[in-house]
């Protein structure tokens, strides 16, 4: 499958809407290699697609942080 520009920022909507990149990318039948060689030449950071998780710390870890 050929990975268009407009394709891209159609899946980077939906990630920013919370859906997920493995999601986004199983929906598509997209692999991640062909996903990321996509973003590289169309020069997009692949920053905007990782999938970070929210840290939650309790009161003991911040603590401990600081």
């Amino acid at each position: 499958m050929t990975v268009t520009k407009e394709l891209i920022n159609k899946i980077i909507k939906k990630i920013e809407t919370g859906s997920r990149l493995n999601a986004e990318l199983a929906r598509n039948k997209i692999s991640s290699p062909v996903w990321y060689r996509a973003l590289r030449s169309f020069k997009i950071s692949a920053s905007v697609t990782t999938e970070r998780r929210p840290m939650v710390y309790t009161r003991e870890k911040a603590e401990i942080v600081r």
